[in-house]
């Protein structure tokens, strides 16, 4: 489970940190925390759909808000989870307008944020477990599970998709599966080729290795991507951005 947070005041943020490493601790649970001091720097990744399963975000920043980042968040996946913080009551009715998962106030920060992340894990979990891709091959249907979906390779006209139990092929291309499967845990490694993100066992320059399958080659020009994709949800604990945005 992966989450962002961003937040300008490095004091603010450095709190945040404490308290969801100790959060994750008491809850022995497996979150990822990404932290931007910068809100530009966010808008980019999110531009290059580099996405968190959980943000939280600062209302009032500088350059772009928290609402104008929401709205981008949500422009992508309307069922990430969006935790607004704010010492400004007044941003309350803001927050619900962009659609906003909780509205957390700074003065109750200790009491709300806790239950704020509880109820947004429990949501991810909950939709993550029942989302299915549907596909009609031979004139029959099929509900597939994400978390049974490991790779998938473009074959003429055909989409040809493995799962942990049997593969699939039917009518498709990449753009409209990837569109359909609108999850960031799966990631383009080539034109004719998507990979499940939690199947992959390791890579190298040329190769994506996916648990029980023969190595999948990765293009050059999309294996950076796949490289930030790859770190953003199994290899960062925290990754603190201090790059200015008028570096961006």
């Amino acid at each position: 489970m992966n989450l962002i947070i961003c937040d300008d005041n490095p004091i603010e943020l450095q709190r945040l940190q404490e308290r969801l490493e100790a959060y994750k601790k008491e809850k022995n649970k497996n979150i990822r925390t990404v932290c931007y001091e910068h809100s530009a720097v966010l808008y980019d990744d999110l531009d290059r759909k580099q996405m968190g399963d959980i943000y939280i975000l600062d209302i009032d920043m500088p350059v772009m808000s928290g609402l104008e980042l929401a709205q981008k968040i949500h422009a992508i996946d309307m069922n990430i989870p969006v935790i607004f913080l704010t010492a400004h009551p007044e941003y309350a009715s803001s927050a619900f307008k962009v659609q906003a998962f909780r509205y957390v106030s700074k003065m109750q920060i200790e009491t709300e944020l806790r239950e704020a992340v509880d109820n947004a894990i429990q949501y991810r979990e909950k939709l993550c477990k029942f989302s299915c891709l549907t596909i009609k091959t031979d004139g029959n249907c099929f509900r597939i599970p994400y978390d049974q979906i490991q790779y998938a390779k473009k074959m003429g006209k055909n989409i040809e998709l493995h799962t942990l139990f049997r593969s699939f092929l039917y009518r498709d291309d990449m753009k409209r599966l990837l569109e359909a499967l609108n999850d960031s845990r799966f990631v383009r490694i080539d034109r004719s080729c998507m990979v499940n993100l939690d199947f992959v066992e390791g890579y190298t320059e040329h190769f994506v290795q996916i648990a029980g399958a023969p190595e999948l080659p990765v293009s050059r020009r999309m294996l950076p991507d796949f490289k930030r994709a790859f770190a953003k949800r199994w290899m960062v604990d925290i990754a603190q951005r201090k790059k200015g945005a008028g570096s961006t």
